[in-house]
């Protein structure tokens, strides 16, 4: 059960283990301003790709 959901709703999530389980906590987080020349998140297309085969490279 997690708190503040509805009794009987499932959770869809990685962490919804650690949630339940009390390893992960609410806490503030500070929001970082990104710009249009930051670099995108590792792993991650620098643009939008158009479809899945150009995301594939294909």
């Amino acid at each position: 059960m997690i708190t503040g959901a509805d009794p009987g709703h499932r959770v869809a999530c990685h962490h919804a283990e650690a949630i339940r389980d009390g390893r992960i906590q609410p806490h503030r987080v500070e929001p970082l301003p990104v710009g249009e020349e930051d670099p995108p998140a590792p792993g991650l297309p620098p643009e939008q790709p158009g479809s899945v085969t150009e995301l594939l490279g294909r």
